[in-house]
């Protein structure tokens, strides 16, 4: 592009990329499984545990559970990460949600109906192990 041109160019190109849909930058999220809560235990992370080594060939499996509550307020861990724990009323699991990859930004409040997109990772504190919803996408659940 010689440089005469840039301005052309530019006027250009802004005219192309007004007309295109936003929705074709947005990262897309397709889950492998939905899942209840009821089917996360350690044998379930073992089984996922056989599909290792993870990588561009071979990408974690997502998940996606419906019409979680959160149930407390949402506490920031870091600039970008929000902890706050879902529970389908049952079983309540902690979960990590890094900003920094969110598509929709919203509020999050106690109370509210969610439907999560997520990876299962297995944490352990003082010994204990227990496991945590890496949040890859959050959306207001619809009945």
């Amino acid at each position: 592009l010689r440089e005469e041109n840039l301005s052309l160019f530019r006027s250009r190109i802004n005219a192309y990329a007004k007309d295109l849909d936003p929705e074709i930058f947005m990262r897309k999220i397709t889950p492998d499984l939905e899942v209840k809560l009821e089917d996360l235990n350690l044998n379930f992370i073992r089984e996922l545990e056989l599909l290792e080594p993870y990588g561009v060939g071979n990408p974690k499996p997502v998940f996606l559970t419906r019409a979680l509550a959160v149930k407390a307020k949402p506490e920031r861990l870091t600039p970008e990460t929000l902890r706050f724990w879902a529970s389908d009323g049952m079983l309540t699991f902690e979960a990590l949600w890094s900003e920094r990859f969110a598509q929709r930004r919203f509020s999050l409040e106690k109370g509210m109906q969610l439907d999560l997109v997520y990876s299962v990772k297995l944490k352990t504190w003082n010994g204990n192990q227990s496991l945590a919803l890496d949040i890859k996408d959050i959306l207001p659940h619809l009945p």
